[in-house]
C-alpha cells in the first residue's frame, strides 16, 4: 500500500514537482551567473553535476516522496486542485450597459434654485373678522398671539401660524393660487397683506423671509425633464 500511495502522490505532484523544476533550473542559472561574476567556473545550471541543480533534484524527489505519503485520503488529489485552478477560465469584465450620452447644453439653462417665500398666516372664517384683526396687527399686536387666539388652522396655530418656505403654484407650489398670490407679493420681511379670500376662509399673511431656495431632487429632475424635452424639439425642428 505504501506503493501505491507513492505513485499516486508521485502522478498528483508530477504538476507541482515540474512547477518547481522550472524554477529551481531559473534560480541555478542565476548561481552560475553570480559564480562567474566571482571568479569560480561552475557547471551549467542544466546540468546534473551544478550543486544547485543536483540538490533540486534530490529535493524533487523526496517531495513527491512526502506527497505520496501524505495524499492518504481518497477524495483528496493535488494535481486535480492544481489543475482545476489553473484550467479554470478566466471571468470577462464585467461591460457595463452602454448608455446614450445627453449633451450637458440640453440643462444649461436649468435652474438650482428659485424664488421661495416663508410666511406665516391667520385663517378664519369671515372678511369682518379678518379685517379686525388686520387693524389690530396695523396698530403693532402680536401675530403669533393672535394667530392662537383667532386662527381656525389647527396644524399651526399655536406655531404662530408659521407654514415654512413654499415656492409660488405656477412652479409647483402647494398652496392655492389666490394665497400663493397674495404671499408673493409681498417683498419686505414683516410686511403683512390684506385678509385675502380662498376656499379654506380669509387669511391674513405676513411675510417671515424670501429669497432663493434649491430645488428638491424631484423638482429639479422634473425641471431637466422639461427642458430636455424642450431641447429635443428643437434640435428636430
Amino acid at each position: 500500500r505504501l506503493g501505491i500511495w507513492l505513485v499516486r502522490g508521485l502522478i498528483q505532484g508530477l504538476p507541482l514537482a515540474a512547477n518547481a523544476l522550472v524554477w529551481t533550473t531559473f534560480y541555478a542559472g542565476l548561481v552560475r551567473r553570480s559564480g562567474r561574476a566571482l571568479g569560480a567556473d561552475l557547471p551549467p545550471a542544466s546540468s546534473p553535476a551544478h550543486p544547485a541543480r543536483r540538490a533540486a533534484l534530490l529535493g524533487g524527489v523526496a517531495l513527491l516522496g512526502v506527497l505520496g505519503c501524505n495524499l492518504l485520503p481518497a477524495d483528496f488529489s493535488l494535481g486535480a486542485q492544481l489543475h482545476s485552478v489553473a484550467d479554470a477560465p478566466t471571468p470577462s469584465p464585467a461591460i457595463p450597459p452602454s448608455a446614450t450620452p445627453i449633451p450637458e447644453i440640453a440643462f444649461r439653462d436649468v435652474p438650482t434654485t428659485q424664488d421661495e417665500v416663508h410666511v406665516q398666516h391667520i385663517l378664519v372664517a369671515d372678511e369682518a373678522l379678518a379685517k379686525q384683526i388686520k387693524d389690530q396687527l396695523d396698530k403693532g399686536a402680536d401675530f403669533a398671539a393672535l394667530a392662537a387666539q383667532y386662527s381656525t388652522d389647527t396644524s399651526n396655530k399655536d406655531k404662530g401660524g408659521d407654514l415654512g418656505w413654499f415656492a409660488p403654484t405656477a412652479k409647483g407650489g402647494p398652496m392655492v393660487q389666490e394665497f400663493s398670490d397674495a404671499a408673493f407679493a409681498l417683498t419686505k420681511p414683516g410686511q403683512i397683506s390684506a385678509p385675502v379670500k380662498s376656499q379654506f376662509g380669509w387669511h391674513i399673511i405676513r411675510l417671515i423671509e424670501r429669497g432663493p431656495q434649491p430645488l428638491s431632487q424631484t423638482d429639479l429632475d422634473k425641471a431637466k425633464s422639461i427642458a430636455f424635452d424642450n431641447w429635443l424639439k428643437k434640435e428636430k425642428d
